[in-house]
């Protein structure tokens, strides 16, 4: 996917000349690299099932239907971020789809923070949700965030001394 390479890039070295020092602050303005994470792991999910649980005792829900006790439940994560009802064209790639939805106004009163690679929301249960969401997402996002950027930079490096032979 070559095409995001340069709008990467150019992100980066934009927010980088506003934030020189990685801070919380730095990350939060990478907007299309974490839409481009967050597109990466909706197409290749880390997990099948989220929220694995055995039941431990029978239980019934509201509309009288009862879940035995042995019985496995879980999400499937994969089948939601495949879902035509969270999202458009979603067999095609697009590492942009979440930066995109962060800079439009939500009518439903969502917060545009939920467009983040690393917010736990009911569309994207990959680092699970509410109480039982990972505590470590943040920093596996910064460390993503990270990683990428000095992969980006030293790739141009490369790159351009390549050109010189």
């Amino acid at each position: 996917m070559p095409e995001y390479k340069e709008p990467l890039r150019e992100e980066m070295t934009a927010v980088l000349k506003d934030y020189p020092n990685l801070k919380r602050a730095t990350f939060a303005q990478l907007h299309k690299l974490n839409s481009f994470i967050k597109e990466s792991q909706r197409f290749n999910p880390i997990i099948l099932i989220t929220f694995a649980r055995l039941i431990v005792k029978n239980v019934q829900i509201h509309d009288g239907f009862t879940i035995s006790a042995g019985t496995s439940v879980g999400v499937p994560a994969q089948a939601m971020s495949m879902s035509p009802d969270l999202y458009l064209n979603l067999e095609v790639f697009d590492g942009f789809r979440f930066s995109r939805d962060r800079d439009r106004p939500h009518e439903d009163g969502s917060s545009p923070g939920k467009a983040q690679w690393a917010a736990a929301s009911l569309d994207n249960m990959a680092f699970g949700y509410g109480r039982c969401a990972c505590p470590g997402r943040h920093f596996a996002s910064r460390l993503t965030n990270t990683f990428l950027d000095m992969r980006l930079q030293l790739f141009r490096e490369v790159s351009s001394m390549s050109a010189l032979y």
